[in-house]
């Protein structure tokens, strides 16, 4: 919330200063929230997935949409979606609480960055797992 509140200030402040936060609140939890078969890990992933989850949230709001103007934020977010879609998938065994994120990170990828073909296979292909996890075949 602390966050939140700092972001919005600078938003109404300088929109750069409210994008290089918003840079460097992504890279920090993009670098700390990546996915690994190693089980040590997944009690700090848990700690700090609702405060992912959180923070891509926050990226549904129309005043982010200034800050959101650049290529690197966008895809991190998607990226940020994707990963904690694939942990809850995979480590946690929930896939419909996966199934909204994934849903959201191919939706974001498509309307921000349909030229990062890299990025929307990979939304696409963990979405198709989700759907596969939850018996969805067809929908895969």
């Amino acid at each position: 919330q602390q966050v939140q509140r700092c972001l919005r200030v600078a938003l109404m402040t300088d929109v750069s200063l409210a994008q290089s936060v918003t840079t460097t609140i992504s890279q920090r939890l993009t670098f700390r929230f990546l996915f690994t078969p190693n089980t040590s890990l997944w009690p700090e992933h848990r700690r700090i997935a609702p405060c992912v989850e959180a923070w891509c949230g926050l990226f549904r709001d129309p005043d982010m949409l200034d800050v959101l103007a650049a290529d690197t934020i966008r895809v991190s977010c998607v990226e940020l979606l994707n990963r904690i879609s694939h942990f809850y998938s995979n480590a946690n065994g929930d896939a419909a609480a996966a199934l909204s994120l994934s849903d959201q990170a191919v939706e974001y990828c498509r309307s921000w960055c349909p030229a990062n073909v890299h990025t929307l296979g990979e939304s696409m292909c963990i979405l198709a797992s989700t759907y596969s996890s939850l018996g969805r075949h067809q929908d895969a």
